[in-house]
């Protein structure tokens, strides 16, 4: 249960939320669009989502989030329930319906080279010259571009210098995601080193600080049932590509592609491979956004959605370990599909 002045505060506090009447209504706005209405009388509020956000949010309980009647739930707009609505999946929904009014935009630029790439923030580094100075050989080869850059930044370009640092503090690395860590693991090993142990206090308590670290207290908390299928999905799926990350999308565990990519519109979920829809009452939902254009040879997505959203199920690990060859297939068919 979230309080009208709980749902304020929460609202208000993404960047230049405005709060404004809107007939009966109030409305929480950026540059004049709506992010959330609020119908005090009720305590109801009503968001802006796709088709496939709005079935994620609506699966974890219907008569929590669930569309507006008629052809304006059709479009996407959502109703959320206050008095029954856990915090963490109020911040998730606005959050994600913030996300819709205010996308990020690539702008082209041009390096000193004459090479065109776009970026949406005011990073000036050129991907084609980052793909042409990558080494040929060494730990920094296998590892994404923006995770060599951050090493290299930090200093870090001998292994013996990895081996000086802790996973927090490369995790902490603006750049480097977690799927390098197993990576660089790899490497310390085969040349007897590793990582350095950070020391713990009984009296501490663990805060996440990174995407990763996230998922991990997620999947904590789940089911048994849920906990060994989507630990089990995690290393197949980091495993099966360096440049795929993760982390909590729609109050969920996701993954993504993390390298460069052309701009494209927000809604098109062209970075987004798969989210878990954990609601289920016997099995994980895997949702690939956009599984439709995926080239899926092996049977193994499911549905037929207008949004291009497909589904895979896993009941138990016996179901995952049949249907793993097919999901490391679609993943790598999926990979082929990043416009870089």
């Amino acid at each position: 249960m979230v309080s009208i002045d709980n749902f304020r505060k929460i609202v208000l506090s993404l960047n230049h939320v405005e709060e404004m009447p809107h007939f009966e209504k109030t409305s929480f706005r950026v540059n004049k669009k709506i992010v959330a209405t609020l119908d005090v009388k009720t305590k109801r509020v009503v968001v802006k989502l796709s088709e496939i956000e709005q079935s994620v949010f609506s699966a974890y309980d219907k008569t929590v989030i669930y569309p507006v009647n008629g052809a304006w739930g059709k479009q996407g707009w959502t109703i959320i329930e206050l008095d029954k609505v856990k915090k963490e999946v109020l911040k998730d929904v606005l959050k994600t319906s913030y996300n819709n009014v205010v996308p990020k935009t690539k702008i082209k630029k041009t390096c000193s080279k004459g090479h065109t790439f776009y970026k949406s923030s005011d990073c000036p580094v050129c991907p084609i010259c980052e793909q042409e100075n990558k080494p040929s050989n060494g730990f920094l080869s296998l590892v994404s571009a923006p995770a060599k850059r951050a090493l290299e930044g930090a200093g870090i370009t001998t292994l013996k210098q990895l081996s000086t640092k802790s996973k927090k503090e490369i995790l902490a690395l603006h750049g480097v995601g977690p799927s390098a860590i197993p990576i660089l693991e790899k490497e310390l090993k085969a040349n007897k080193l590793g990582f350095m142990e950070t020391k713990k206090t009984a009296s501490s308590k663990k805060v996440a600080t990174s995407d990763s670290e996230l998922v991990t207290e997620h999947i904590q908390k789940l089911s048994p049932l849920y906990k060994e299928i989507i630990e089990a999905l995690r290393i197949l799926i980091l495993k099966t590509d360096n440049q795929i990350g993760e982390h909590i999308k729609w109050n969920s565990p996701a993954f993504y592609y993390t390298g460069d990519m052309k701009a494209f519109d927000a809604k098109e979920y062209k970075r987004d491979l798969v989210v878990a829809n954990l609601s289920q009452k016997n099995h994980v939902l895997l949702v690939f956004p956009t599984g439709a254009s995926i080239n899926d040879t092996s049977g193994l997505l499911e549905g037929d959605y207008k949004d291009g959203r497909r589904m895979v199920k896993i009941h138990n690990m016996a179901e995952l370990k049949a249907k793993e060859k097919g999901l490391k297939k679609v993943i790598k068919e999926w990979l082929k599909l990043i416009d870089k």
